[in-house]
C-alpha cells in the first residue's frame, strides 16, 4: 500500500507538471496572438494616418495649382516706364499708338513751327538750338540747311534783321498712318514770315509749311512726338 500511494503521488506530481507546461504554452500562445492583433491594429492606425497625410498633401497641391493658374490667367498686363534725361519716370506707349489727341497735336505743331521761324541776327544760334528739341536729328539738320540755302540766315546776318512767324490758320491734318511700326502724321500750316530791321519791315512772305510729325520715345522727347520733315512753299510775297 505504501508503494502504491507513493506511485500515485508521483503520477499526480507528473500530471501537475504536465498541466503547468500546457497552461504555460497556452499563455504564450495567447500573448503571441494578442501581440499580433495589437500589431495589426497599429499598422491600421499608421495606414490611416498615412492616408490622411497623403489626402492633405493632395489637397494642398490642388490649392497651389489653382492659385498658380489664377496668377497666370488673371495676371495684369505689365506697365512699362522709361526715364527722361532729368531722371523722371515716363509711361511707355508703343510707337504705333498716339500719345496726344489731335487737338493737342495741332497745338504742339503750331508752337514748334512758330518757334523754328522766330529768329534774330544776334541769337539765331541759341534759338535754333532751342528749336531742335522739336525735331528728329535728321530733320533738324535738313531744316537748318534749308534756312541757309533759301537765304533766311544770310539775310538775318547781313541785314541785322529779325524774322517773325505767325500762324494764319489752324493746322490741317492731311494724312496719318503707321509706317514701319511708327505712327506718322502730316500737317499743312499757313504761315506768315516777316523780316524787320532797325529801319523798318523789309518784307512779308506767306508760305505753306508741310510738317511731318512722328511718334518717338518719350525718353528722348518729353512729348513723345517730333518733326521728322519740314518743307516750306511760298504762296506770295507781301511788301
Amino acid at each position: 500500500m505504501f508503494f502504491g500511494n507513493k506511485r500515485n503521488d508521483q503520477d499526480k506530481k507528473r500530471s501537475q507538471r504536465v498541466g503547468g507546461v500546457d497552461r504555460a504554452n497556452e499563455d504564450d500562445v495567447y500573448v503571441g496572438a494578442y501581440g499580433t492583433f495589437e500589431g495589426i491594429l497599429s499598422l491600421r492606425r499608421q495606414l490611416r494616418q498615412t492616408q490622411k497625410g497623403a489626402l492633405c498633401l493632395s489637397l494642398a497641391n490642388l490649392v497651389l495649382l489653382c492659385a498658380l493658374l489664377c496668377c497666370v490667367l488673371l495676371r495684369p498686363e505689365p506697365v512699362y516706364f522709361g526715364m527722361s534725361r532729368d531722371m523722371k519716370l515716363l509711361p511707355m506707349t508703343p510707337l504705333s499708338e498716339p500719345i496726344l489727341n489731335e487737338a493737342a497735336l495741332k497745338n504742339w505743331v503750331s508752337e514748334a513751327v512758330t518757334l523754328s521761324f522766330n529768329l534774330d541776327y544776334l541769337n539765331w544760334k541759341r534759338q535754333l538750338n532751342e528749336a531742335r528739341a522739336h525735331f528728329t536729328r535728321k530733320a533738324f539738320v535738313g531744316f537748318a540747311l534749308s534756312l541757309d540755302r533759301e537765304g533766311h540766315l544770310p539775310l538775318l546776318r547781313q541785314q541785322r534783321a529779325l524774322m517773325h512767324a505767325v500762324i494764319q490758320g489752324t493746322p490741317v491734318l492731311t494724312r496719318s498712318g503707321v509706317v514701319q511700326g511708327t505712327l506718322v502724321w502730316e500737317f499743312e500750316l499757313p504761315l506768315l514770315v516777316s523780316y524787320e530791321t532797325s529801319a523798318g519791315r523789309i518784307s512779308n512772305n506767306a508760305v505753306t509749311v508741310v510738317a511731318q510729325v512722328q511718334r518717338v520715345p518719350a525718353t528722348d522727347f518729353p512729348m513723345g512726338v517730333a518733326i521728322s520733315s519740314l518743307v516750306t512753299t511760298r504762296r506770295q510775297s507781301i511788301q
